[in-house]
């Protein structure tokens, strides 16, 4: 069943009576007046690089990073996580291998988010530390698969809800890894504003992997240099190898199948036994 995200927001008690007031405010400007703030929506599903993709925006447009803690103004960039609305007026939509996806979730709701407070997959899932890293992910997989916890709706939703629509900016993370600045120039077309060849390579640069790990943790860490108690934790493509096993390959199959096929990663379920082959030799 749906969740009234703006009801959950004004009796969060964890949110400040100032940033409830953003929050119920920001979201009617943009229902009324989308059009006329030409506010850029990043949309993802938790954990796809929305994060980066929205930075990468803003850092080129020179405004400031938008958290719902103001009033919404023309030309912000939003980061948001819902299924398809038409509301929005430049929606730039992050999809990611699902596989990753759920990796880099399983290491954000263990090992980051459970630093401050218990996520609400642990009702369904217990983390064992006398497992190792593939029986613990298959356990978190099923219950994160099968039981809807945070968000409300399930990654095969909001791919197939936004994935067909015209008139959006597709997006994808793995080619943002391969070539940054490519799908940037994509982006900044798609939203009407002039390329600047320069700004997109110092944006970039500005906003890589290494770059953010050294201005919010103070030690700079390459792609692929994991830490898996920071919001950024690896930054690479193809890490699921290190935590799937024969049970996770079938399940993602069942359950998110059509979606690595939809989104171009796989074009059958052959990777399974190929990945199980090499995995057992």
């Amino acid at each position: 069943m749906r969740k009234n995200t703006l009801i959950n927001k004004v009796f969060n008690k964890d949110l400040s009576f100032r940033n409830k007031v953003y929050f119920v405010f920001n979201g009617m400007l943009v229902k009324l007046f989308c059009n006329r703030l030409n506010v850029v929506h990043v949309v993802e599903f938790p954990k796809c690089g929305g994060s980066w993709v929205r930075n990468m925006i803003r850092v080129y447009l020179g405004k400031e990073l938008f958290l719902n803690d103001r009033f919404i103004s023309n030309d912000d960039v939003v980061l948001t996580h819902k299924q398809f609305t038409g509301i929005y007026k430049k929606p730039v939509v992050v999809f990611r291998d699902p596989r990753d996806m759920y990796v880099s979730f399983y290491h954000y709701e263990t090992s980051y988010q459970n630093k401050s407070h218990k996520p609400a997959i642990y009702k369904y899932f217990t983390h064992d530390e006398k497992l190792d890293v593939r029986e613990n992910f298959a356990n978190y997989l099923r219950a994160k698969l099968l039981k809807q916890s945070h968000p409300w709706f399930y990654y095969s939703q909001f791919v197939n809800g936004w994935v067909s629509r015209p008139n959006i900016c597709k997006i994808r993370y793995e080619d943002c890894l391969e070539d940054a600045e490519k799908e940037l120039i994509k982006i900044i077309r798609y939203i009407d504003k002039d390329v600047d060849l320069d700004k997109i390579a110092s944006t970039v640069e500005e906003t890589s992997f290494a770059s953010i790990t050294k201005k919010k943790y103070g030690v700079s860490r390459g792609a692929g240099e994991a830490d898996n108690t920071k919001f950024h934790r690896k930054g690479v493509a193809g890490d699921w190898k290190n935590y799937f096993n024969e049970e996770t390959c079938y399940l993602i199959d069942r359950l998110e199948g059509e979606t690595l096929k939809v989104l171009g990663y796989e074009n059958d379920n052959s990777w399974i036994e190929s990945f199980i082959s090499k995995l057992n030799s």
